[in-house]
């Protein structure tokens, strides 16, 4: 029984993992400890129709609603309706969502939900179900996890997907045979300033992907999560949008309401991309550094109860939720692109599958619904296992090590073409864009991406320099596909050109590298 070689540790790669690991073999690689991932800062929850005033159709018109007019239909129908039984299987697994007094499941609300259905473990769902997951994935027998194990390239054969070069912890470069790949290595946050993601959300997935052939699709389409916490040192935190479900809202320092100007229906539950849209333009009216969130009047217990990470980490931070609002702004947060797949997570290179952050379903299209996303990857990772079973048994080479990595890049250097990254794409390419600066920011972050790989020849292939490699990979791609789209939908608003939605159907935004960069190993 040949392997299969999963990259991420987070719910896509690990569910994947224990759905496939009953068919054949399974490596799972993670760069860091298994337990760092998106999913492990995941506040809000999972949302599933499993209420009694709920339904399918309610979830479907919601999320087509908030993807502006390119979620594909069969996607988001698929996800919607396979998701219940999923979640069911996290509960059967041992996950602690919260249930009320009588057994039922508590129910959370989001922004751009009709109803409440974000089921819930507090406010660290996301730790929940990856401290279940990794339990089942330790035990299995047919799993064998490998920590700090750097994925730098993809190894193809006859045109397809053969292994995965790895950078293992002592700078060796190992060649790993494996029948089938899938790349679940989350976001790609750290392409800004400003984002709610962690140090390791560096677009590893996206960029190895693509430079082995892979399409990639709508990568314009870049959340930004409303409400960061303001404080010197906490961007990357987020204050959850459950605490706007449950009775939370806006204002400016001045104590202005101002979300009935932008959204007088859905208010603060308005989805995303209204909300920092709104945010942003409130900021530059008032020259203030951020809005606030009021949540004081829901009571000390309630938030203590509900809320207890977020009311944590802000009492760390000098802010006391309980007495006083908390200041926020919005933060790049999520990518609703990446790599192209079918609906069994299937990418267009053969062998090679993509679930979650890393790969673009179908399910968000110009916006992703609140919570959507933990549920998407759970019915891929389930779909995508079922498609990998009848991948045929090739291996064609035994592991060996073909490098070794001693050599250093020039003190300063790697930092100083990040930090120019990560200002200019936060400066031109954030929650409003202008086709002249975008312009510009593409001729830039050409001659970026140029001194950055010259750095990669010059001083071999060090894990922090094939990270930023990626980040301006990636960054390169946001800002191709945004000059594509020549209209303001979803999270991509372009200045003079108008907004549409559901009512001007839209396409997707794809992109393909004709010539796949040297890097991969033959």
């Amino acid at each position: 029984m040949n392997r299969a070689i999963v990259v991420g540790s987070g719910i896509s790669g690990l569910r994947f993992s224990l759905f496939l690991a009953e068919h054949r073999s399974v490596l799972l690689l993670t760069k860091k400890e298994a337990v760092e991932s998106n999913t492990n800062y995941a506040q809000g929850g999972v949302a599933v129709v499993l209420g009694e005033d709920d339904s399918l159709d309610l979830h479907i018109q919601d999320t087509m609603k908030t993807g502006g007019g390119i979620a594909d239909p069969e996607a988001v129908r698929t996800v919607v309706t396979e998701g219940p039984a999923r979640v069911k299987e996290l509960i059967e697994l041992g996950a602690q969502f919260e249930f009320d007094s009588n057994g039922k499941l508590v129910m959370g609300r989001e922004g751009g939900h009709c109803r409440k259905r974000v089921v819930h473990c507090a406010d660290k769902t996301g730790r929940e179900i990856e401290r279940i997951l990794l339990n089942a994935v330790e035990k299995h027998p047919n799993i064998t996890v490998m920590q700090y194990h750097f994925a730098v390239d993809l190894i193809m054969r006859e045109g397809r997907v053969a292994g995965v070069l790895v950078l293992d912890p002592e700078g060796k470069l190992i060649r790993m045979s494996a029948n089938l790949v899938c790349l679940s290595t989350g976001g790609l946050g750290r392409v800004f300033r400003y984002t709610t993601n962690p140090e390791i959300a560096t677009g590893d997935g996206v960029a190895i992907g693509y430079r082995a052939g892979a399409v990639v699709r709508d990568m314009e389409f870049i959340q930004f999560h409303p409400t960061a916490l303001a404080r010197p040192g906490a961007s990357s935190f987020l204050i959850s949008e459950a605490v706007r479900g449950e009775g939370g809202y806006l204002t400016t320092i001045s104590g202005e309401r101002f979300m009935k100007k932008y959204d007088p229906e859905m208010l603060d539950l308005a989805p995303r991309d209204v909300v920092a849209r709104a945010i942003s333009i409130e900021l530059k009216r008032t020259g203030d550094p951020h809005v606030l969130l009021n949540v004081s009047q829901l009571g000390s217990e309630f938030l203590r109860r509900r809320f207890p990470t977020i009311y944590s980490t802000c009492l760390l931070h000098g802010v006391e939720i309980d007495k006083e609002p908390i200041p926020v702004v919005p933060a790049a947060h999520y990518s609703c692109g990446g790599l192209k797949t079918d609906l069994f997570a299937r990418t267009t290179v053969p062998g090679l599958y993509s679930i979650g952050e890393t790969a673009s379903h179908g399910l968000h299209g110009a916006n992703r619904l609140a919570s959507n996303s933990l549920l998407e990857a759970l019915v891929f990772a389930y779909r995508g296992a079922q498609s990998a079973r009848e991948e045929p048994d090739i291996k064609v080479f035994e592991d060996e090590v073909v490098g070794d990595i001693n050599s250093k890049p020039p003190c300063g250097m790697t930092d100083l073409y990040s930090e120019r990254l990560n200002l200019i794409m936060s400066q031109n390419v954030g929650v409003f864009r202008n086709i002249d600066v975008l312009q510009k920011t593409a001729f830039e972050l050409t001659a970026i991406r140029n001194g950055i790989q010259r750095l990669v020849d010059a001083f071999s292939s060090r894990r922090e320099l094939l990270e930023l490699s990626n980040i301006a990979l990636c960054a390169e791609l946001i800002v191709r596909s945004a000059l594509k789209r020549k209209e303001s939908r979803g999270l991509h608003f372009l200045e003079g050109y108008p907004q549409v939605g559901l009512e001007f159907p839209g396409t997707n935004t794809e992109l393909i590298n004709k010539v796949p960069r040297p890097m991969i190993w033959k």
